[in-house]
């Protein structure tokens, strides 16, 4: 699944390369669309069995909203190539999500994001504001930023 995704989504392909042609690209998202048949019912029932509070729970039913949504639209005004490589991102996301949902962890960004703001909360030196200096905030700060950096 991931393969067909990369077809489209190669950074190597773009932008300078030219887009896959008539033909490619109709066979391109009959294949994602076929992926995206035998992936969204999985992603639905891990999500689910995935705990109500859970951030990746929520994630993932918010993608495959999009996912349908993606694909009753079809094509539209900006042409198939782009529907197609609309459609190969939401294939790599709920790959993500259905990896996520099966290891039971939540993503990286939200875990930190949460520990920074526990640490907000009950910080004496940070105050409400978070405007005190706190070694243990400015560390958990930047822990937050690292990990979005990598989304």
């Amino acid at each position: 699944m991931r393969r067909t995704a990369r077809t489209l989504l190669d950074p190597d392909a773009a932008p300078d390369v030219l887009p896959p042609g008539p033909a490619e690209t109709a066979a391109l998202t009959e294949t994602l669309r076929h992926h995206l048949a035998l992936l969204m019912p999985e992603v639905e029932r891990l999500a689910q069995d995935a705990d109500p509070a859970s951030v990746t729970r929520y994630c993932a039913l918010a993608c495959l909203k999009e996912t349908e949504g993606r694909l009753l639209a079809g094509p539209g005004a900006h042409g198939a190539v782009f529907h197609a490589r609309r459609l190969a991102r939401l294939l790599w996301l709920l790959c993500d999500h259905r990896d996520r949902l099966k290891e039971g962890s939540e993503w990286p960004e939200y875990v930190a994001y949460r520990r920074l703001m526990r640490h907000l909360g009950g910080c004496v030196r940070c105050g409400v504001e978070g405007r005190g200096v706190c070694g243990v905030r400015e560390g958990l700060l930047a822990a937050y930023r690292r990990e979005r950096g990598r989304i």
